[in-house]
């Protein structure tokens, strides 16, 4: 039903994703619904996030049975990925905790 995609913004150059979320296949009509206006919500309260560590909302498009939300693209590691690499020390723990809680 969703899909991200990587791209590179045509005019800016900027690095971009793109989430899609396809209704079509939802065949149960209150669910379809309801699941789209949640994609819509997602988007409308990401447009209030400032944050670094939060994709800024370039832009929400319907085009039929799909939705999309374009936003810039933050780049580093996973949490999978920092995982793979063993335990971590205290110190960067902190950091993540401060850093999670600023964008809050």
């Amino acid at each position: 039903m969703g899909v991200i995609y990587s791209a590179t913004h045509r005019d800016a150059g900027w690095d971009i994703l793109v989430k899609e979320f396809y209704s079509g296949a939802i065949v149960d009509a209150v669910k379809r619904t309801l699941l789209r206006n949640m994609f819509k919500k997602e988007a409308n309260i990401m447009l209030d996030f400032s944050c670094e560590f939060i994709p800024h909302i370039l832009d929400y498009i319907e085009e039929g049975d799909s939705q999309y939300i374009v936003m810039t693209r933050i780049l580093g590691q996973s949490l999978e990925q920092i995982l793979e690499n063993g335990p971590s020390d205290e110190k960067h723990v902190v950091r993540w905790g401060y850093d999670i809680f600023s964008a809050l």
